[in-house]
Formats: C-alpha cells, structure tokens, sequence
C-alpha cells in the first residue's frame, strides 16, 4: 500500500521560497510545513515519510509554475534549498551553485540549445532522466527505497536538524556556500587559504583565526565523519 504523501500547496511553497534571500535547509522546511517535533526523530519510518513528501512536494511546484514557460530554477541540495527567477529565452541557464548565479550569456544557437549556451550546453533529457526530481515525483519509490539508504538519509536531517544555525556559521566564517559537489579536499583547500591570509603573524592577532580553524573543525566532523 503507498501512503497519501503530506502534499504542501504549490502556492505556499513558492510564495515562501520565492521571498527567501538566501538558501534554506531542508530541516527548516520540515520544520515550517510540517511542525515536525523531536519525537519523530526516533521514528525513521515516518521521518522518511516526511523527507520524500516535501521533496515531492517541491518538485510538483516545480513542475507546476513552469507548466507553459520555464520561468524558475529550483536548487534543492538538502543543505541549499532555492528557488530562482530564471534568464530570459535565449540566454544561458547555467546555474553556479558555488556563486549562486547564472551564467547567462547569450545563446549563438538556439538550434542546439534554448536555455544553454555552448560552453554549457549539456544533454538536458538525459540528465533530467537521472535526477532527483524523478525519484521524488514518483510516488511508488517511496515503499521502494532500502532501509540502508532512508538510514544514510535520516543520519543527514538528523545532523542538519540539530546544527542548522551552527552549519550554516561555519559555512560564513570559511567564506563558503553549501552545495552538493563539497568534499573534504575543497573544504581544506578553503581552510588552508583563509589560515595563510589570516595567520596570526601576518595580522597581528588569532582571533579570527581561532574562528576559522574551529568552523573548519566543525564542518570536517558533522559533514565526513560517519
């Protein structure tokens, strides 16, 4: 039997992101749309449950506002959840999930491409197949899913749901936005060139580089640590 997923109105949904000047976690949304309460947390079962609808429902907001014209992008790492205004037709719709901004330069050919220039024109079908979005839209994959990845999942929120204000400090005090292609090279590589800049022999004090080094500490354990 599949469960009737907690649907959030597509017009709620976007009202709030839209209005949204920065990312917002997953766990926030949880917490908004659903006013899930710390018990659910030693259920995995009905925390799943709540994980897939509001990716389905983000999704089918999605698919909805661009029903007849794609008009929006939606980034939804479960650290960096945004909705955005997309370029105009004709102009590149690469998004920089480092930045935060898209590309959009103006496309040569639109034969080979309406929404991305060259340098980033990608087999948009073929990667549309494979992501997320997918999965989620799918209401069968709920009861699909194996009990090993809804645990590496539940690890994730569980993490965010009790750090979200200390993760997303961390990420300031590196000068680093969230995204999903992070690792523990690209967040040392980060560490490394703000502790040179910021050496206590070079700016005459530590304080900022006591900052540095604990959210780098920080960000290492609750992100790569099993």
């Amino acid at each position: 039997m599949i469960l009737d997923l907690l649907i959030i109105p597509h017009n709620l949904l976007f009202n709030f992101l839209i209005k949204q000047d920065s990312a917002i976690m997953e766990v926030e949304l949880l917490k908004k749309f659903y006013s899930i309460d710390m018990g659910v947390f030693s259920n995995p079962e009905k925390l799943y449950f709540y994980h897939f609808s509001m990716y389905h429902s983000l999704y089918l907001m999605e698919r909805i506002i661009n029903q007849n014209k794609r008009k929006y992008f939606l980034y939804s790492h479960f650290m960096n959840i945004r909705l955005l205004k997309l370029p105009p037709e004709g102009y590149c719709h690469y998004y920089n999930e480092n930045t935060n901004i898209f590309c959009k330069k103006k496309i040569e050919n639109l034969d080979l491409s309406r929404y991305y220039c060259k340098e980033h024109f990608v087999d948009t079908d073929y990667i549309d197949i494979l992501s997320d979005r997918y999965f989620y839209l799918d209401k069968n994959n709920l009861i699909k899913f194996s009990y090993k990845n809804i645990e590496n999942i539940l690890n994730k929120i569980n993490k965010y749901f009790f750090n979200a204000q200390e993760i997303m400090s961390a990420f300031n005090t590196l000068e680093m936005k969230p995204n999903q292609n992070l690792d523990k090279n690209m967040l040392r590589k980060q560490f490394l060139y703000l502790a040179k800049k910021y050496h206590p022999d070079i700016t005459g004090n530590d304080s900022t580089f006591k900052k540095i080094n604990s959210a780098y500490i920080f960000l290492n354990k609750v992100l790569f640590e099993k």
